[in-house]
């Protein structure tokens, strides 16, 4: 279920052509209202994170993805596949609360080409909305946030899955109030796994300029994280416009460049030598039949 008070933005000046980027960094943020495919979901992408706090973008599109009436996004997460989670804004039962969509890739997320789709068994308590979903490389993790302002330990909920399949049965492998607190008049708009530690977004329930609507705070590590042990905390000078709001922020890891191919094995002879060796063999053979004559 989303907050009632959020209110943010979308991104002005980011029309641009998508480029690939390594290391990217992608703002999601969804229109308010109900609205139709290619204006609801916004995605702007940075090509590091000081652009992504300095508001230089490396491209932006809408996807021509259509949140059904009554969801809203949840998170967005990369596994090799784009895997965008989306909440129905009422408390509902398990099994019709948390629709997981998939994607094999970023032009399948913004052209809607869904690989896959199925509802989760997770059942978000009444009081909570899902506010990021990550993956680190061994876990996927579910952060939930509590509607209305709350003390720290009783804000912020982290639930852990062993494997997608995990995640979809509603089977935990681990969970957990954080201690951080997120100030009044702030609510969490995306959650994500990058390079080892963990970042948080947080962006103004009301509307507000550049380099006060959006605080980005790093984590190294989900222990960190779970104790509010913050690294880093800065605001990003990205200015969002009314009647949108943030709802997933993703570090998408760098693919790992292929490996080297072998060496080859020792003491087996190239071609050339064997070549060379199967000449040399038959000269010889050839000597011994003409001195046999």
């Amino acid at each position: 279920m989303r907050k009632v008070l959020r209110v943010v933005v979308v991104f002005v000046g980011l029309l641009w052509a998508q480029s690939a980027q390594a290391d990217p960094y992608r703002l999601l943020v969804e229109s308010d209202a109900n609205a139709t495919a290619g204006h609801e979901v916004f995605v702007a992408t940075y090509a590091t994170l000081d652009n992504f706090l300095n508001s230089v973008p490396a491209g932006g599109s809408f996807s021509q993805i259509n949140i059904s009436a009554g969801f809203g996004v949840g998170g967005l997460a990369f596994d090799g596949s784009y895997r965008l989670l989306v909440e129905s804004d009422t408390n509902t039962t398990a099994g019709n609360e948390l629709f997981l969509s998939s994607y094999a890739s970023f032009a399948d997320f913004l052209s809607s080409t869904p690989s896959s789709g199925s509802f989760s068994q997770v059942n978000v308590s009444a009081g909570f909305s899902s506010v990021g979903f990550t993956f680190d490389g061994s876990q996927y993790h579910l952060l939930v946030e509590s509607d209305a302002n709350a003390t720290a330990g009783h804000e912020l909920f982290l639930a852990s899955y062993n494997s997608l399949t995990d995640f979809l049965s509603s089977t935990p492998a681990g969970g957990g109030f954080s201690q951080i607190n997120v100030s009044a008049g702030f609510s969490v708009g995306g959650f994500t796994f990058d390079d080892g530690g963990y970042r948080l977004l947080v962006e103004t329930d009301a509307n507000a300029t550049g380099g006060h609507e959006l605080f980005l705070a790093s984590y190294g590590s989900l222990d960190a994280f779970r104790n509010s042990t913050i690294g880093t905390g800065s605001f990003s000078q990205v200015n969002v416009s009314a009647g949108f709001s943030a709802a997933a922020f993703l570090a998408e890891p760098t693919p790992l460049p292929p490996p080297p191919p072998p060496p080859p094995p020792t003491g087996v002879p190239e071609p050339s030598t064997l070549l060379m060796l199967g000449l040399g063999f038959a000269a010889t053979g050839v000597q011994r039949l003409r001195q046999s004559r």
